[in-house]
């Protein structure tokens, strides 16, 4: 018999599998089973039970649909982590953020690029205020967490009550100065930070008087760091040690919401995009991962690499974006 699903999900199954592992192994770890009877059921020669093939599906996260509806090209599986669980405090996104990062590095030789219409996430980490805000935007206007629905921004308060972003941002700092990334930014690149910013000020959402000044020499700070990234094509810390490779391209024509795609052995594997901003959907299907990896090389023929290369461009967004800051801190006076 040829038990053509079978052969499908052991194909599918092997195709998952971890490095180093063998497909007998793995699947013994959900199927009780001597040696010679779970290789039968590889090989074909006994058939699985639907409750072992459920057990199977479940392990290697596999969609069982994707067997059914073979014949519709169109469909695909996609994650969207806050219905299994809703952010409930500022902490909670950095928590499965953090939780992303330590899989992505688990992987062999990972990378990932980040097509994006706003400074990504990472780059605000090390900057104390900056994240706190971020988080406090999102915990008042996307989480709509009741704590926030009257509170004025206060960065001291906002770490008081949730000690556990510190620690999060650290190890996201540390994880991502790992991951050799390449990234695709627009000239308006701080517009939507900024606006926050602006919007903070003009509803009075600022609890110290002084805190838009902070967060504006912050945006400077980081700036810097990423304009010399730009320059040296490695992740500058702020200690004056480098960390991996940082490719930027100036992507002046093409819209884009934020796409991320992570890299194993220059294997596409998953990909997340904004639903809700700053909440992600993803995906592990291999045909929208490899559909998502030729869109972005499409995007970089039509960007400018402005990492190591294309100084003139380089200094057009810098300058641009240093511009921008400096129109909101002349309304401040």
């Amino acid at each position: 018999m040829d038990r053509p699903f079978q052969k499908w999900l052991m194909e599918q199954a092997a195709a998952k599998l971890p490095p180093g592992r063998m497909l007998l192994h793995e699947i013994q770890r959900v199927i009780p089973g001597s040696d010679s009877n779970i290789y039968k059921k590889i090989r074909l020669e006994t058939e699985l039970k639907i409750e072992e093939a459920v057990l199977i599906a479940r392990h290697f996260d596999l969609s069982l649909d994707r067997y059914v509806h073979q014949e519709k090209r169109g469909r695909a599986m996609f994650d969207y982590p806050p219905l299994e669980q809703a952010a409930r405090s500022p902490g909670d996104f950095l928590r499965t953020l953090s939780g992303d990062m330590q899989t992505i590095l688990a992987m062999p030789s990972p990378s990932v690029w980040y097509a994006t219409n706003e400074v990504p996430v990472f780059h605000y980490m090390p900057h104390r205020h900056l994240i706190a805000f971020k988080l406090y935007i999102w915990s008042r206007i996307n989480w709509h967490l009741p704590e926030y629905a009257r509170a004025k921004f206060s960065p001291e308060e906002m770490y008081a009550a949730h000690p556990e972003i510190e620690q999060h941002r650290q190890e996201i700092c540390a994880f991502y100065a790992q991951v050799p990334t390449k990234e695709y930014w627009p000239l308006h690149i701080l517009d939507h930070t900024l606006n926050q910013i602006r919007h903070c000020i003009e509803a009075r959402f600022f609890a110290q008087p002084e805190t838009p000044r902070l967060l504006l020499a912050e945006l400077r700070a980081m700036l810097q760091t990423n304009l010399e990234s730009a320059y040296q094509g490695k992740k500058m810390l702020g200690t004056g040690e480098a960390g991996a490779t940082f490719e930027l391209f100036f992507n002046e024509i093409a819209y884009t919401n934020n796409i991320i795609m992570v890299f194993a052995d220059a294997q596409p594997m998953a990909l997340y995009t904004t639903l809700d901003n700053p909440n992600f959907i993803r995906s592990m299907d291999t045909e929208v991962c490899q559909k998502m990896e030729k869109w972005l090389r499409n995007i970089e023929q039509s960007s400018v690499q402005i990492s190591h290369r294309g100084e003139r461009q380089r200094h057009l967004l810098f300058e641009y974006v240093q511009s921008e800051i400096e129109k909101l801190e002349a309304e401040l006076r």
